[in-house]
């Protein structure tokens, strides 16, 4: 797994979605790839995951994906994989 795909696109656009059960399952696969990172000790890895969440959604420039981390009551919700790897 290459540094530039450590999350899939089809994740990412999951993460974002209106219904709760695609973004939970994203969240999950987002646990996941984590958990095998850190059975194989790759903190390098999982940290390139948190950072890619943390721009996606925490610092986007998107207000949609924004709002998501700000306040897990409005809009989608960007909140649950950031809180999967931790």
């Amino acid at each position: 797994m290459a540094d530039t795909d450590l999350l899939q696109p089809s994740i990412l656009r999951q993460i974002g979605d209106k219904l709760y059960e695609k973004r939970k399952a994203a969240a999950l696969e987002v646990e996941q790839i984590v958990k095998r990172l850190a059975q194989q000790n790759d903190k390098n890895r999982i940290r390139l995951i948190i950072d890619k969440l943390i721009g996606e959604y925490a610092f986007s420039t998107q207000s949609n994906n924004r709002k998501a981390c700000n306040n897990p009551l409005t809009s989608h919700g960007g909140h649950a994989p950031l809180a999967a790897p931790s």
